[in-house]
């Protein structure tokens, strides 16, 4: 009974795996695959529905300990993209609609000038048409008439787990350097530091 209770201390608690994995913006196949284990076994035990061998359960912890400490390690401006595409206060929505298909992207940066002032994404233009607007209008407003707030701006030397952090709030971050905005990150590029 003493030896089970030794063994039981030992053993990390489980329900960390998720909030870390989490934490890190990784999926259970990207966790499993590094770990060397299967990801239904990883569901299986952020789920609580399994008893796993003390191996694969440690492992997946040195996993998360290995890539968080990468993840600390890494400069945002790895992870960026560069160059920034966005569009200015005065272009049209149909500027904006047409970069973001071109490029792939859900948003962008609004600059006036060479000044990050705002953001547009598919989500303002959906609340637009939402709210009911005559969708035939959309092509004759302005960026300025239905942005969002700026993205949050970090030096690029900043620790990606900070950007991290950001990310779970926002959609993207962009990078400085000298006062100059040096590049993008979006969620999607937290998987640079890990694959």
């Amino acid at each position: 009974m003493r030896k089970n209770a030794k063994i039981s201390m030992m053993m990390p608690d489980v329900r960390e795996i998720a909030r870390r994995r989490k934490a890190l913006g990784l999926t259970q196949v990207q966790v499993a695959r590094r770990a060397g284990v299967s990801q239904s076994l990883v569901a299986k035990l952020e789920a609580g529905l399994v008893d796993a061998a003390y191996s694969k359960v440690r492992r997946l912890f040195e996993v998360l300990e290995e890539l968080e400490a990468e993840r600390r390690a890494v400069p945002v401006r790895v992870l960026s993209n560069r160059p920034v595409v966005g569009v200015q206060v005065d272009d049209s929505i149909s500027k904006a609609i047409g970069l973001m298909k071109r490029h792939g992207y859900s948003q962008l940066p609004v600059w006036d000038g060479e000044r990050a002032v705002g953001s547009i994404s598919e989500g303002d233009i959906t609340r637009y048409l939402a709210e009911g607007k005559d969708p035939s209008a959309l092509s004759k407003l302005r960026v300025v008439d239905i942005m969002g707030e700026s993205f949050p701006q970090v030096g690029e030397e900043t620790p990606s787990d900070v950007v991290v952090g950001l990310l779970r709030h926002v959609s993207a971050v962009l990078t400085m350097k000298k006062g100059k905005v040096m590049g993008i990150v979006t969620k999607a590029d937290l998987f640079k530091a890990v694959e």
